[in-house]
């Protein structure tokens, strides 16, 4: 079978590796190559390139780096496997203890999950039971802040209309408005016929007196 290109680089830079002097040789010419391919300005070093192109380019060599990293460990893992010794076959006796540490641990876990899962619920509950509290305490408060409120509001209006009635000519227009509407009332009691209360009603124009 004919060997790829790659494959062909591939061993001819193994044998230059085998003879120090050639790879010595080969690393040298290699470099006065770079050095006038970089004069001739044939490419540009990284640093002097455009910002896109540099992700590009590095975007390149981290892909290329993660293939060679799984390809390295899919060969170390064939090796070891080639290597490594045939599994010698397991006794029932050792299936056995298999299965009870299997069993042993999956019990273990299991009460370790039930136990976690009944501290998640007493912590909810005692949050459920202090948000209760918060609640309450918030709406006592709030009762006692509108409570506080109206009497603030009603003394205030008591204080004004006090403030009004103890002016001296407040109090004098209102004890005679007072003694007009009791004559006034009286009268309207006493009268003998309908058309003289019908008059009274015209002149005063108050409802309030039937």
């Amino acid at each position: 079978m004919a060997l790829t290109s790659a494959e062909r680089s591939a061993l001819w830079r193994q044998r230059q590796r085998q003879n120090p002097m050639k790879h010595e040789e080969y690393k040298r010419k290699e470099k006065e190559r770079y050095k006038k391919r970089k004069e001739k300005g044939q490419f540009l070093p990284v640093a002097e390139l455009s910002t896109r192109d540099q992700r590009k380019l590095r975007r390149n060599w981290r892909i290329n780096q993660r293939n060679k990293r799984q390809k390295d460990k899919k060969l170390q893992h064939d090796v070891s496997k080639i290597l490594s010794p045939p599994n010698s076959p397991t006794s029932p006796e050792h299936h056995i203890i298999q299965q009870n540490q299997y069993e042993s641990r999956k019990s273990a876990g299991r009460k370790k999950k039930n136990l976690n899962r009944s501290k998640v619920y007493r912590e909810q509950f005692k949050l459920r039971i202090q948000l209760n509290n918060e609640r309450r305490q918030k709406e006592k408060y709030k009762k006692r802040y509108f409570r506080l409120k109206k009497r603030i509001c009603t003394d205030e209006m008591v204080s004004t209309v006090d403030k009004i009635i103890y002016k001296k000519e407040v109090r004098s227009a209102l004890t005679l408005y007072t003694i007009m509407i009791n004559n006034i009332k009286k009268r309207y009691r006493d009268c003998e016929t309908s058309q003289e209360k019908r008059t009274i009603k015209n002149l005063i124009q108050f409802k309030s007196l039937k």
